[in-house]
Order: C-alpha cells, then sequence, then structure tokens
C-alpha cells in the first residue's frame, strides 16, 4: 500500500486540479459515468451510481478497510439519506448544482471514513455479530412492521433481493457503530466533579462597565517627545536604488556607471528589477530608520555617508536581490508637527518601542482607579470622561471561557471586539468574577494592544442553567469530535477522495480550476 495521507481533516476535500483521464481510465468508469448521467443530469438526486451493477469506486481507505462506492455499501447509503435530506433545495438551486453534488459526496465520504476506522478497531477487537443477533435487530428495526408498527412476515417476503440486502447492510452499519460507541466512547469517564463544575460556570452571571486604554490612546506629546530624542532615526534622505539579481549584474552595472556609458537614471530604466525601475530608480525621501530595517545599521551608514550625486562603490546584498544607491541630496531635519512623520514615529515605536507604549498604558490604567472615588456610583464614569477615556457596557455574562455553547452567553459571539479578545483570556475572567461587591473595580487586565479595567455593575441567577444530564451529552459529543478528528490524522488513513470524485466528475473540476 502506498503511503498514508495524514493531511488535516479540515483540507480532506481540498478541491485540486487533475489531469486528464487515460483511454485505458475512461473504459474502466464507462459503467459508473453511465449511470452518473442517469443521476445527475436526468434526475438530479445524486443517488442511481451502481443502482443496476456491481460497478464500485475506492475513494480511500482505513487499516485495511476500504472505503468505496457500490451498491448497498456504506458510503452509498450515505449519499442516498443526504440526497433526500437536500432534495428540494436542490431542486430549486439549479444554479447550485456542482456545489450541492460536491458538499453531499465529502459529506457522505466523511461519514463514512469514520465507520470504516470504527469497524477496523471493532474487527481487531475479535467482535462479531452473529446471524441470529442480526436477525434480530432487522426485526426490531421496523422496516418490515405493518400499519401497527409490528413486524409483517410478508412485508419481508414481498421485499426483493436488494432491497433485503440494503436493509441487512444498513441494520449491520448501524449495530456495528453502536456497539463502539458504546465501549470506547460511551464509557469514557466523566467525574462528577467535572460535571459540577460545568453546571457551576452557568450559575451566574455578570453585568460590567468597562474601559479600554489602548496603543491608540498613545498621546502625540509622547511620540513628538521620542521623536525629538531620536532625531537621526526620522531624518530623510533623498535617495535612488537599483536592484539586480546577482553580485556579477550588480558588478556590471557599476562599471557601465564609471565608465560614463549609462548614467543611474538610465541603467534603472535598462536592468533595474524593483518598482522603482519606472522612475529612474528614484525613491523619494527615505527615513535612516527604514533603511535600517532593510540594510541593517553598518550599509546604512555606508549608504548615508554618500556625498551629493554619488552611488555605491560597492553593491550591498539584501534578501531580494543586490542593490546599489545613489545619494540625490542632502537630509532632512525631521518637522515633528507633520501627521505623517507622526504616523512613521508611532508605527516605530510600536514594533520597536513596545515597551514604552506598554508602560504609558499600565501607568494610564493605574492612575484611573486610583482616580475613582468607591462611594460615588458615578465617579468611574467622571474620571474616565476626565481623562478622555469612554466607559461601555457589557450585556450579562456567565463564566464562559472559550464561549462554550453548553453554558452559553459566550462573549466570543459579541460584536464588541475588545470583549471578543477577552473571551480566551485567564486573567480576564479571573478579575471579572473575583469582583465582590457592585461597584468594585478590578485591577488592570492586560488584552491585545491595551488595558482593561472592570467595574461589576450587577449579578444575577443564570436564566438557563445546565442540567447533570446535559453536560454529560456535550462532554461526550466533545469526546466524539476529538476522536473523530484523529482519524482523519492516523496514518492509517488514506484520503483519495480528491482524485476519484474528479475522475467521476472532471467537469466540475475544469470549471473549478
Amino acid at each position: 500500500m502506498s503511503p498514508k495521507n495524514t493531511q488535516d481533516s479540515s483540507n480532506t476535500f481540498k478541491q485540486k486540479k487533475k489531469g486528464s483521464v487515460s483511454l485505458a481510465g475512461k473504459f474502466s468508469l464507462i459503467f459508473i459515468l453511465v449511470l452518473v448521467v442517469l443521476a445527475f443530469v436526468v434526475a438530479p438526486l445524486f443517488s442511481g451510481i451502481g443502482n443496476n451493477g456491481s460497478g464500485q469506486l475506492v475513494f480511500g481507505s482505513y487499516g485495511d478497510n476500504n472505503i468505496e462506492y457500490s451498491q448497498g455499501s456504506y458510503f452509498y447509503n450515505q449519499v442516498n439519506m443526504l440526497n433526500n435530506m437536500y432534495r428540494d433545495q436542490i431542486s430549486q438551486s439549479e444554479d447550485l448544482f456542482d456545489f450541492y453534488r460536491y458538499y453531499i459526496w465529502s459529506s457522505a465520504y466523511q461519514q463514512s471514513v469514520i465507520y470504516a476506522a470504527k469497524s477496523w478497531e471493532l474487527e481487531k477487537s475479535g467482535f462479531t455479530l452473529s446471524d441470529k443477533g442480526l436477525s434480530r435487530l432487522i426485526i426490531q428495526s421496523g422496516y418490515y412492521n405493518n400499519e401497527e408498527g409490528v413486524f409483517d412476515e410478508t412485508n419481508y417476503a414481498t421485499a426483493t433481493t436488494t432491497q433485503r440486502d440494503e436493509i441487512k447492510d444498513s441494520v449491520e452499519a448501524t449495530a456495528y457503530l453502536n456497539q463502539y460507541n458504546s465501549d470506547r466512547l460511551g464509557g469514557l469517564y466523566k467525574s462528577q466533579a467535572q460535571i459540577d463544575s460545568l453546571i457551576g460556570t452557568n450559575s451566574e452571571e455578570r453585568k460590567f462597565q468597562y474601559v479600554f486604554i489602548s496603543a491608540e490612546d498613545y498621546p502625540d506629546s509622547e511620540v513628538i517627545a521620542y521623536g525629538e530624542s531620536n532625531e537621526a532615526l526620522f531624518t530623510s534622505y533623498p535617495l535612488s536604488r537599483l536592484t539586480l539579481a546577482t553580485a556579477e549584474d550588480a558588478e556590471k552595472v557599476i562599471g557601465e556607471l564609471n565608465d560614463g556609458s549609462k548614467t543611474f537614471a538610465e541603467a534603472a530604466a535598462a536592468y533595474s528589477s524593483d518598482m522603482y525601475a519606472a522612475t529612474g530608480g528614484e525613491m523619494g525621501d527615505v527615513y535612516r530608520y527604514t533603511l535600517i530595517d532593510e540594510l541593517g545599521e553598518e550599509s546604512t551608514e555606508a549608504v548615508l555617508s554618500l556625498s551629493e550625486g554619488s552611488y555605491s562603490a560597492e553593491a550591498i546584498e539584501t534578501d531580494y536581490g543586490w542593490y546599489i544607491y545613489s545619494m540625490n541630496g542632502t537630509g532632512e531635519t525631521p518637522d515633528f508637527s507633520d501627521s505623517t512623520l507622526l504616523e512613521a514615529v508611532k508605527n516605530w515605536m510600536t514594533w520597536n518601542e513596545a515597551t514604552l507604549i506598554d508602560e504609558w498604558i499600565q501607568d494610564e490604567a493605574e492612575a484611573l482607579i486610583a482616580s475613582v472615588d468607591r462611594a460615588d456610583a458615578n465617579s468611574f464614569t467622571y474620571s474616565a470622561a476626565r481623562m478622555d477615556y469612554t466607559v461601555a457596557d457589557t450585556d450579562f455574562f456567565p463564566l464562559n471561557w472559550g464561549s462554550s455553547p453548553l453554558v452559553g452567553g459566550g462573549l466570543g459571539s459579541s460584536q464588541d471586539v475588545i470583549l471578543q479578545n477577552a473571551s480566551t483570556s485567564d486573567d480576564f475572567f479571573t478579575a471579572a468574577f473575583s469582583l465582590e461587591n457592585t461597584g468594585d473595580l478590578s485591577q488592570p487586565v492586560i488584552l491585545e494592544n491595551g488595558s482593561l479595567i472592570l467595574k461589576l455593575v450587577e449579578t444575577r441567577e443564570s436564566e438557563s442553567k445546565v442540567d447533570d444530564y446535559t453536560c454529560r451529552s456535550y462532554l461526550q459529543q466533545t469526546q466524539d469530535e476529538l476522536y473523530s478528528t484523529g482519524i482523519f490524522q492516523s496514518e492509517l488513513y488514506e484520503d483519495n477522495f480528491s482524485d476519484t470524485y474528479y475522475r467521476v466528475f472532471p467537469s466540475e473540476n475544469t470549471e473549478q480550476s
């Protein structure tokens, strides 16, 4: 067997461009493609493939269990079931025909992979379903019941062999899945302490006011002060540049500049590969800090030491090619009253002096907290306003880290980006649910790009409490999802879905490629 595909399940059905099908391949698929035409053109329910013969296609495998599409197979039945489920949408959305077809087949395939994995593990464990046990399950399934809901031997006797086989396969597949889920997943231990903890997170909801102080609030006065104390970084120089692919190319161009056969502008137009070639290499005014970012300190000093009208004697090697610079004038002293320069300084500080900004944010947050009079219910709002900050309000929410659907009311679905970011912060929930009394303020909570101060406004019992049964069901569902993810990442899993799908439906692949 070829090496196993261990790609992540989220990419299992990524659509790829495929080559043309060989003549031999076309003949091998002729039966299946005829049925495809019947199923997808005459009656677009997608379920007719293999209805009248023994044709089959292998879309993947788990262990030694092939995931094949053939009459009566689990994959075949899953496709039929989903066809019926989406019948109305398909008939009303002809323009989405290809989309529904791919969605139905890929979804059926996913379920079939999980079934193949569970069946493989059961078979390895020695589990078998006796004929007597299977017969009992078929009787209990209700497929052959009469109008009174009782097994009817006449219904069984009048069923065709194909119908009986399909029902038998369906009941057997369900029995395998039920047995596996009961033994492997249903029996996983869930402590009562774990259950009680989940119930407890949903028992209380809280509402807050908050102020968020971010890097965007960093005052221009601080930016100017930093710029003035680091004036050299923000001095700009009029430069031109050539970009060459190799050292040899750069050496050749410098030779032409030296012998006067080309001017710098002519060389840029003729040889340079960057966006400045169209302007004769002219870059405009370039800040010293920009050159430092691109070239490093040593090479920057070499460029900025050029006199007006001179160019680099040697090219500078970079990740993007070999650079040759020309100095077109003298440096310009920065004017920090210019808004464009001020924004450039702030951007530089954000990337290179983040600690300075973070310290300022922390000082501001602590100053706000210190200015609030706890005895005055409105003091938080007034103090924030005096410091030019706006107080915002949250809705009621429980202690729901990560916005679990079990607990409900998660901040992850909030329209406020700040609260969305807080939804997975341990510090945020610790601060929020450690406050004891209405009006209490939290210490600053560090979030992405800023600091949050919370004021407890109100506490109430949750309107929708979670019970023991719901918690256990949720934990079971989570375990099932984790197990399914593991199947698609297993070395035992081999995925040929895209290859096989586009052999059957090549026209769709051509359109999407």
